[in-house]
């Protein structure tokens, strides 16, 4: 709380924080992960349909997403610095390539006009855009104008390229505002395998070719091949890059050069001249090329080429229209090629086949003059190398190519609608087919047949567990990949992984699922909030479903959440007038945020590292006590030892020890309790209260300063219950009598009692004697005034239907009464997996629950015989929502009096304080990050 807290506090009156505090993600934001880099893309151009993502490893790493009707495109790509995309001839990229990968983009796809474009804001960082117009024919039919707005930046060793299209007929104006690409992870490092060949040009080095053969074979030269992604040997045949050795022969005005568009496929170039740069006359043929020999630079000229320098085999045919269709005649079975039909359900064209397209015959007969299509169209077809493949399981997508004698980028995008690929020609497609490598990732998917979950252990869990499956069979290596991996939990999905065609060979993303903030996270992006139903106390199923475009399976699993399921946010304490929060970071890690004075600054420190204090055992949170002017903080370590770690006075430093080694405290998996209460001499005695494996109550005791602690066996003594699995128990002292309250295995509350120090303890079934309802939770107390100036006793628990329930004492001597507080002042029904938190302040008594939605309440008592009252501080006051059990504590305030704050964790792990300054103001919320408190576990 700093110097600045009225001004906050005045901020915030009413409801004037209600959007702050109840928003949420917009419907256009979505979470990704390409290239092993989590992103938030936010933006309104985003199509409805889900992102297609690259799976790691992959030559491209894209997240991408089309819709035809109306036609919208959008794609996030990374090139990791050092690679160059597939399919083109820019740069290998580096952090200093930005304004030659934009220009050069720019410039592809033949634009009809470029300008400036809008700002976005992409890694932290604003970046100008640029708009160009092209004209295309998304679905293979009606060509329309396209408006594209693109951005490139460097972040994270990789170049970012950002592209987001439509038909300009429904592009408004500012079209490509408001976009953001943002990631906590850039560092992540690339899943694409960077080699010396990737980091260097693409050119391959000319070499002096062997004299040409003047005699021409049919067969196969090598039984070798260049596996897919690999690199492609220069042509023996060529004289120079692209032949040009031999351009005395062309005599067409126009001499052999890669095409301008630069276009590249595993080192191979696409060549020109075009046809409409050649000025007219004939063309040259190849000399040397094992097989059939080609017209330079003709389209079916280069899938050749692709043909025999990557499997050692000869040039069968002559035609683009029959490409795919020669090859496979001639090699199919000795090579085990598969020659695929358009329109085959579940199939479409991949990286590295090869695809033919012949004119519709209707076209050349139905009066149509062949003068209308280009000679190459109406004649014979065209044929192109797939160099990229993004359809998604309904056959939606499309694939890009790399091609020759059809324009001067040498590149093209061809869009595939319901497993049909349109057509790349200006006229309409006849018979389409390509030819597949089933060593490229398989033609045929075959479903999943078995699911199996992994990482649940035991099948207890008591901390954050990672999840994976294993999905099988893979029969067709990358072709049986799933379309999705959702997780469930007692029927309710709670996550997905992955997206459309992510995954392979099973699950190649893990998930971590938390039992204790009520939250699922992917390695493959994004988290999701548990209702926490799904992950209290008792026997739970897991159940993961495989999806592809064949088939599903699914795989179950059970598991139970044992301890910890309700543990609170921390431990709140004051010492000596300084205010202390005790949390546990993501490394176990104990820590102190602490206000010496109201109106200064927060301060923290990590007590692990400065004083040796034990990781904390996941599932637990400290305890912490003041007794004789000695501040003590209780927690378990991993091997379940009790631990306290201490300040003699405020000054000296803190010390630690193991009060399992030392004094025989049991090993324990629940957080502690701890209580100071009077000794046999009138002094002070320091109880803390823990639970062993055998669910027994234990207790281990200071019975004054300067002595030996002690321990005892309670459930063994004193006939506590064996307490219930997932709860631990609650501590007070009222009217001089030392309480402890625990729910035993039926969910019934007790309470074991210590009238007087010296004397024995005793026990008594709440529920059964006083009727209070049964729960599975952690139960709190507090002594608070009573109505003749006494102390009353109250002990608050959460029922069935989470219903906030009291069972008080009105004074020592009376009989305990029950009542239901949500069914008689409107107590919101408490969120499951959390307990609620209560405070004494100003002779008011609170309870703070928090509701289904997350939002936190206060539910108080000004006096003793008033009606009690509620109200909703996350909408009043904009307490962010949270899924953990909060913790308060009464502390100075600036002119004296007593200031009451909540502490909760919000949903990125934030601890917040919502305070009250003094009775009468109004409550105020900060996040005490801004002070240096870690994320709490």
């Amino acid at each position: 709380m700093v110097a600045t807290m009225g001004a906050v506090a005045a901020a915030v009156p009413g409801h004037a924080a209600v959007a702050t505090a109840t928003a949420q993600p917009p419907a256009h934001q979505r979470t990704v992960t390409v290239d092993g880099v989590p992103l938030t893309i936010d933006s309104s151009l985003l199509p409805t349909d889900a992102l297609q993502v690259s799976k790691p490893g992959d030559l491209v790493q894209q997240a991408s997403a089309m819709e035809f009707q109306p036609y919208r495109d959008f794609s996030v790509a990374a090139v990791p610095f050092g690679t160059s995309p597939v399919g083109t001839k820019l740069p290998s990229a580096g952090a200093g390539d930005v304004a030659q990968y934009r220009d050069l983009l720019n410039q592809s796809g033949s634009p009809t006009s470029t300008a400036t474009g809008p700002t976005a804001s992409l890694f932290g960082q604003t970046v100008v855009g640029t708009l160009t117009h092209r004209t295309d024919a998304p679905d293979g039919k009606s060509r329309i104008d396209i408006v594209t707005a693109r951005w490139v930046v460097a972040a994270g060793n990789r170049l970012w390229i950002v592209e987001a299209a439509r038909d300009s007929a429904g592009a408004t104006a500012g079209f490509g505002r408001g976009i953001s690409v943002a990631s906590s992870a850039l560092a992540t490092p690339t899943t694409v395998k960077v080699t010396a060949d990737a980091a260097s040009s693409k050119t391959p080095t000319p070499t002096k070719p062997a004299p040409p053969s003047r005699a021409v074979t049919n067969k196969a030269l090598s039984p070798n091949s260049v596996p897919l992604g690999g690199t492609l040997p220069m042509p023996s045949w060529w004289s120079g890059l692209c032949d040009n050795g031999n351009g005395a022969a062309w005599n067409l005005g126009t001499s052999p050069h890669a095409l301008s568009g630069g276009a590249s496929f595993m080192g191979m170039e696409a060549c020109g001249p075009t046809r409409s740069d050649r000025g007219g006359g004939s063309e040259p043929v190849t000399s040397g090329m094992p097989g059939t020999q080609a017209y330079e630079w003709e389209c079916a000229e280069l899938s050749a080429r692709y043909m025999v320098t990557r499997y050692g085999i000869s040039n069968p045919g002559e035609y683009g229209s029959t490409a795919a269709n020669d090859f496979f005649t001639s090699y199919g079975q000795g090579h085990g090629f598969s020659l695929i039909f358009n329109g085959t359900s579940g199939q479409a064209p991949r990286t590295g086949d090869v695809i033919s397209w012949d004119a519709n015959p209707s076209v050349l007969t139905s009066g149509t003059s062949p003068t209308a299509l280009s000679w190459g169209e109406s004649n014979n077809g065209h044929t192109a190398v797939v160099t990229g493949s993004s359809v998604n399981s309904s056959g939606n997508g499309s694939i890009s190519i790399i091609e020759e004698n059809y324009n001067d980028s040498g590149t093209g995008t061809v869009y595939v609608k319901d497993w049909v690929v349109q057509s790349v020609m200006a006229s309409p497609v006849g018979t389409v087919n390509w030819l597949h490598n089933p060593a490229d990732g398989g033609t045929t998917v075959s479903a999943p047949t078995s699911v199996t979950i992994n990482g649940l252990g035991n099948g207890t869990l008591t901390g954050p567990a990672t999840i994976s499956s294993t999905v099988t069979p893979l029969t067709n290596g990358t072709n049986d990949k799933l379309d999705s991996l959702s997780y469930s939990i007692d029927g309710t999905v709670v996550a997905a992984v992955g997206g459309t065609g992510n995954l392979t060979g099973g699950d190649n993303y893990t998930w971590t699922v938390d039992p204790i903030k009520g939250t699922g996270s992917s390695s493959g992006g994004g988290t999701w909030s548990i209702p926490a139903n799904l992950l209290s106390s008792g026997t739970h199923t897991m159940t993961a479903t495989a999806v592809n475009s064949a088939g599903s399976k699914t795989g179950s699993a059970t598991f139970t959440v044992a301890t910890g399921t309700d543990k609170p946010v921390g431990a709140t304490l004051l010492h000596d007038g300084v205010t202390s929060v005790y949390s546990v970071d993501g490394n176990g890690h104990l820590w102190e945020t602490w206000l010496t004075a109201y109106g200064q600054n927060w301060a923290t420190q990590d007590m692990t590292y400065l004083y040796g204090t034990p990781v904390v055992k996941p599932g637990t949170a400290p305890a912490a006590l003041f007794h004789d002017g000695v501040a003590s903080v209780y927690t378990v370590d991993v091997n379940g030892h009790l631990h306290e770690t201490w300040l003699p006075a405020l000054g000296q430093n803190w010390a630690t020890q193991d009060m399992t080694y030392l004094y025989g405290t049991p090993v324990t998996s629940r957080t502690p309790v701890a209580l100071a209460h009077p000794n046999a001499s009138g002094g002070t005695a320091a109880s803390v209260y823990t639970v062993d494996g055998n669910g027994h109550l234990d207790e281990t005791w200071l019975p004054a300063m300067g002595q030996n602690w002690g321990t005892q066996d309670m459930t063994y003594l004193y006939g506590s219950p064996v307490v219930k699995a997932g709860t631990g128990p609650a501590a007070l002292l009222h009217d001089g009598v030392a309480s402890v309250y625990s729910v035993d295995g039926n969910g019934h509350l007790w309470e074991t009692w210590l009238t007087a120090y010296g004397q024995n303890w005793a026990t008594q079934d709440m529920s059964y004697l006083y009727r209070t309802p049964v729960t599975s939770r952690t139960p709190v107390a507090l002594a608070h005034p009573n109505a003749s100036g006494g102390t009353a006793a109250s002990v608050y628990t959460v029922d069935g239907n989470g219903h906030l329930d009291e069972t008080w004492l009105p004074a020592m001597g009376q009989n305990w009464g029950t009542q239901d507080m949500t069914y008689l002042y409107g107590s919101p029904v408490v969120k499951a997996g959390t307990a609620p938190a209560v405070l004494l302040h100003d002779g008011v008594a609170s309870v703070y629950s928090v509701d289904g939605n997350g939002h936190l309440w206060e539910t108080w008592l000004t006096a003793y015989g008033q009606n009690w009252a509620t109200q909703d501080m996350s909408y009043l006051y904009a307490t962010p929502t949270t899924s953990r059990t909060p913790i308060a504590v009464a502390h100075p305030n600036a002119s004296g009096g007593t200031a009451a704050s909540v502490y909760t964790a919000d949903s990125r792990g934030h601890l917040d304080e919502t305070w009250l300054p003094v009775m009468g103001q109004n409550w105020a919320t900060q996040d005490m990050t801004m002070y240096g408190t870690p994320i709490v576990n």
